[in-house]
């Protein structure tokens, strides 16, 4: 299934505890609670155009130390930048040559031979911190599917004050399937009945506990 993704991570609500306050006892490594899974109709532009599925997933989080959340930077550093924290991107060699080229200097002619520029291929990971595993019910029970891909995505830091602290609050993550059946490729279907099980990265690589969101029917109007 094929199907249009991106990341509308919201940060609701927190709390930064300060001196004057006792912290809560949190633990450095996260804890979410599903909240709440919703799903908006969105028709097509026009009648020869399929209709969409928008999927918000809510969760609750607690972090003891505050650091939920990478930057750009933060993804492309050495400990993130692995398979094991993201999607892999494979970015073919690339050669461009600037063609010789001739100019007058002082009445004689001058001659600049061509440059080659060589590009070469590399493998691009793009840190993901909200993992979201896709299933679907067949014959009444849940059945793990393999997408093109994981729904979930990277979510900007939420503490950003450069302070460190027990936070937590409520965080929204939203992802689009299109109904057409050439973006669904038969994994997902008409009318399927569908969950999810959603965990989340910390900056120091701590995983949290995994949640499982209530069950959806997708890819109909309702």
């Amino acid at each position: 299934m094929t199907k249009t993704a991106w990341l509308f991570l919201t940060f609701l609500i927190f709390t930064l505890v300060l001196s004057c306050e006792k912290p809560p006892d949190y633990s450095k490594t996260p804890v979410i609670r599903f909240e709440s899974i919703q799903k908006i109709y969105i028709p097509g532009a026009t009648a020869n155009l399929s209709g969409r599925d928008s999927i918000i997933i809510a969760l609750y989080f607690e972090d003891g130390d505050g650091d939920l959340g990478i930057t750009q930077a933060d993804a492309e550093a050495d400990k993130y930048a692995i398979e094991k924290y993201g999607n892999k991107t494979f970015i073919e060699a690339d050669t461009s040559i600037t063609p010789a080229d001739t100019e007058f200097v002082g009445g004689k002619m001058q001659i600049f031979p061509p440059d080659t520029t060589i590009t070469p291929a590399k493998t691009v990971y793009n840190h993901v911190n909200f993992y979201i595993d896709e299933f679907k019910k067949v014959n009444g029970e849940f059945i793990r599917v393999e997408a093109d891909g994981s729904k979930g995505g990277r979510f900007e830091p939420l503490l950003n004050t450069g302070r460190k602290g027990p936070i937590d609050g409520v965080l929204e993550h939203n992802f689009v399937w299109v109904h057409g059946s050439i973006f669904n490729q038969g994994v997902i279907g008409i009318a399927d009945t569908v969950r999810f099980e959603v965990h989340v990265l910390d900056r120091d690589l701590n995983v949290s506990n995994t949640v499982v969101t209530d069950e959806i029917v997708v890819l109909v109007k309702e």
